[in-house]
């Protein structure tokens, strides 16, 4: 990857509130219907036809040679708000400059207020009675449920990011494109501030999901660099050991570890997975990386940890297809020896293979073995005393594999 898409030299990118970025919150959710008229009919089409003489008016006084009727006119439309849509629409791609810039720049206003009305009204419908909704709101709840935390989560999500969010609704290139500008605002920034940069929850549960949707593209060194970042967030780190959020983070997050970018944002997953008790997800990523012959020793290693941490005895074929896997993993300290021993992806294979048994480590060679809260081992105490040690250990395996074909 060329010097110039390097992660910490992104640039930074403006990402505006634009006008075809609000126009969908104005298509993809119905207007808002006026209450029942009182009135007769006729009156009724009166005063339809006087609002629409009304916004007609404003337009045309838009164009006014007087700047203080241009700017009454102005006012007067944003008072009108998501009434004068259509008229804003017509008039920002019509002949008159002038009138092009001022409706352009009312619509943003109106569609931006419009927006954070219904915010609000759907936030202050915590339980859905009400029946308020957002564009993006029925496959979010569909995945993630419906409850009042989830709305919750949803609101601070659409106050932090209602562009991103409103791209992922539009379709996954838009999407994609918002992320790329999204991310590369986000690192700026932590290049930018002092050490110690937070993003509130709703700026990385945002990313997260955007990030971790089937069909959204994103750079492989954004994935293992900048993901991480944002799931060790204080923020997130905290949301997602509350009782009434876990689960929704969690399946955010299981869904992300699955999501194939390459074997260095894989190797975080797999961490990942381990940390936050991800079974299903963390024993899906492990077993594509393990039937991969192009995965890296090292992600090999990290995804037979990770089965024998979390997966049982109906994993040892799994795990018994690198017992020949003599490719360099890393290196090991010897106990009470002055030098280095070689740690082999078989070696690691022999020692989950020992576990899923229910055998001892020490049985079979592994006199330095040492427990890891998060990943089972230390991946580098897995280590033989020599060559001849590693020899024995595996003919052992294979006698007892012998008499235990089951």
């Amino acid at each position: 990857m060329g010097s110039g898409r390097r992660l910490f030299a992104l640039g930074l990118m403006i990402v505006g509130v634009s006008l075809s970025a609000r126009l969908a919150w104005a298509t993809d959710v119905p207007m808002p219907q006026r209450p029942a008229a009182t009135a007769a009919a006729s009156d009724e089409a009166v005063s339809e036809a006087a609002l629409s003489e009304s916004i007609a008016e404003s337009i045309r006084a838009l164009g006014s040679g007087s700047f203080a009727a241009r700017e009454q006119a102005g006012h007067r439309l944003i008072e009108l708000g998501i009434a004068a849509r259509e008229a804003l629409l017509a008039a920002g791609s019509g002949p008159d400059a002038e009138v092009r810039v001022r409706a352009r720049a009312i619509l943003a206003t109106v569609f931006e207020a419009d927006f954070r009305s219904r915010l609000e009204a759907f936030a202050a419908d915590y339980d859905g009675s009400r029946g308020k909704t957002l564009p993006g709101w029925e496959p979010f709840s569909a995945n993630f449920g419906s409850t009042g935390p989830a709305r919750q989560l949803f609101v601070e999500m659409q106050r932090a990011e209602p562009e991103l969010l409103e791209a992922l609704v539009k379709g996954d290139k838009q999407a994609s494109e918002a992320l790329d500008a999204r991310c590369r605002m986000v690192v700026q920034q932590a290049i930018q501030n002092p050490p110690g940069t937070q993003i509130s929850l709703g700026t990385a549960t945002s990313l997260l999901l955007v990030g971790s949707s089937a069909g959204v593209t994103i750079d492989e060194q954004v994935g293992s660099q900048l993901f991480p970042w944002i799931i060790y967030q204080p923020a997130f780190q905290k949301a997602v050991r509350e009782t009434n959020r876990a689960a929704m983070l969690k399946k955010m997050l299981g869904q992300w570890i699955q999501k194939d970018l390459g074997p260095a944002s894989s190797a975080e997953n797999l961490k990942f997975a381990a940390q936050f008790d991800l079974k299903a997800e963390g024993l899906s990523l492990a077993t594509r990386l393990l039937n991969d012959d192009d995965s890296p020793p090292t992600s090999k290693a990290s995804a037979l940890l990770l089965v024998g941490k979390v997966g049982g005895h109906e994993h040892l074929p799994l795990v018994e297809k690198s017992l020949i896997d003599k490719a360099n993993c890393g290196v090991g300290q010897l106990a009470n020896m002055q030098r280095q021993a070689e740690l082999q992806v078989r070696d690691v294979a022999l020692a989950v293979a020992v576990r899923l048994t229910d055998q001892k480590l020490r049985d079979f060679g592994f006199l330095n073995a040492q427990p890891h809260p998060t990943t089972l081992y230390q991946v580098a105490s897995l280590t033989f005393a020599s060559p001849e040690v590693r020899e024995v250990a595996f003919r052992k395996w294979g006698r007892w594999r012998a008499e235990h074909p089951n």
